[in-house]
């Protein structure tokens, strides 16, 4: 593998400058405030090359961010590249891709540090492997064990980050250990997804069921209606519902004919499945039939036609109809946030944060109820940021929020 650089034609990835770096970052970042401002100090007594290749394992880190602006990544590099050396700078085509990314990384973003030791692990590991023997880099699977064999439980997502950048149609885009469980958890009925030897196998597993499983081929494991059966809360109605059209002739037999065209609306339908939602969320007519099918997937059953969906989803609610009693009623909880004018938790707001709406949720509950909250956990798994980012939403509409912090001295 080359020494050379992003940023330059110097030799910065050299063996040197990699081991030098890393006896520096050690396991964690020493010093006072932010990342950035630490980061800037453990480089700014180094040599020049050190910390160039420091900032581009930074610029290398935040290429990967999908919910961060190019903008905002600019600001970051800009904090640090008074350290390059004179007549260095990001070029053109590199400061371009930067308005891209990989996926959301939500609170993860605390974790920077880890992410940039696990990238410096990384490719000082590469390389090491490279000069002592036979590699096969274009080996998916050869791959994923040198990623594993440097990572840790706190770079996780920097891992699968770095495993989709190089191999997309082999490892997926999900990159949270989270929203892989819940994802996996979901749909672990089909055969496949439950006979495959570990996530990134049962991933793969289910995209390829989800591509023949359906009417329409979903590719997206983050589309609307898909979402919606794992990354939403449990509801039994919905249960009951999924077992009526599975026992309906008319939905999945193997002789119903193929068929991709949406059928018309069905208003009514629309608002009785909306019910069915412990959130209350609306989705569109198409996104619903994608969860009525999809939520058949889960349990095994393929569908062909969404007309036979629609069908078996209209016959299914008119034999059990959700009765007002059986919708899960307000609790105090929520009575007492829609007095206090608080938002509720939104499926964006949760998938941006990687965290279940539900969790999200019952902390607005909690706060309307108490008035106050208190997030503990490790330093650096994104408290503040979850904070910051709940305090934002509860005030769009309205009010005020500030961020005190408090010293032990």
């Amino acid at each position: 593998m080359e020494n050379g650089s992003l940023f330059s034609a110097d030799e910065i990835w050299t063996e040197d400058n990699m081991r030098t770096l890393e006896r520096t970052f050690a396991v964690e970042l020493f010093g006072e405030g932010t990342f950035i401002t630490k980061l800037v100090e453990q480089l700014a007594d180094h040599p020049a090359p050190v910390r160039q290749l420091g900032i581009e394992i930074l610029y290398l880190e935040l290429l990967c961010e999908r919910d961060t602006g190019r903008e905002s990544k600019l600001a970051t590099l800009g904090m640090v590249a008074p350290l390059l050396p004179d007549g260095v700078s990001i070029p053109a085509d590199l400061d371009e891709i930067l308005a891209g990314g990989i996926a959301n990384y939500g609170s993860g973003k605390q974790r920077r540090d880890a992410y940039v030791r696990f990238l410096l692990r990384f490719a000082r590991r590469a390389k090491q492997v490279s000069a002592s023997g036979p590699t096969d880099f274009e080996d998916p699977w050869w791959f994923r064990s040198l990623v594993r064999e440097v990572g840790t439980s706190t770079d996780q997502l920097q891992a699968n980050a770095v495993l989709h950048l190089c191999f997309p149609e082999v490892f997926d885009v999900v990159l949270s250990s989270t929203q892989r469980h819940q994802l996996l958890r979901t749909f672990r009925d089909i055969p496949d997804v439950a006979a495959a030897q570990d996530d990134d196998h049962k991933l793969i597993a289910l995209r390829s069921e989800l591509l023949v499983g359906l009417p329409t081929p979903v590719s997206n494991l983050y589309d609307e209606g898909l979402q919606a059966v794992w990354n939403g809360k449990r509801n039994p109605l919905w249960e009951e519902v999924i077992v009526a059209m599975r026992h309906d002739p008319g939905s999945v037999a193997p002789h119903v004919e193929s068929d991709a065209t949406w059928p018309p609306l069905d208003a009514d339908l629309l608002a009785d499945v909306a019910r069915l939602r412990p959130d209350g969320g609306a989705l569109s007519w198409e996104a619903s039939l994608v969860e009525a099918g999809a939520r058949l997937l889960a349990v095994g059953t393929r569908t062909r036609s969404w007309s036979a969906v629609a069908g078996a989803l209209g016959r299914a609610m008119a034999d059990r109809p959700p009765a007002v009693d059986d919708v899960p009623k307000a609790t105090a909880a929520a009575d007492a946030a829609s007095e206090l004018g608080l938002r509720r938790a939104t499926r964006d707001l949760a998938e941006g944060l990687l965290v279940g709406w539900d969790w999200l949720q019952e902390t607005i509950d909690a706060l309307a109820r108490k008035r106050q909250l208190i997030l503990y956990g490790p330093p650096g798994t994104g408290k503040t940021y979850v904070a910051q980012a709940l305090a934002r939403h509860l005030t769009e509409g309205g009010g005020g929020h500030r961020l005190l912090q408090f010293h032990p001295s």
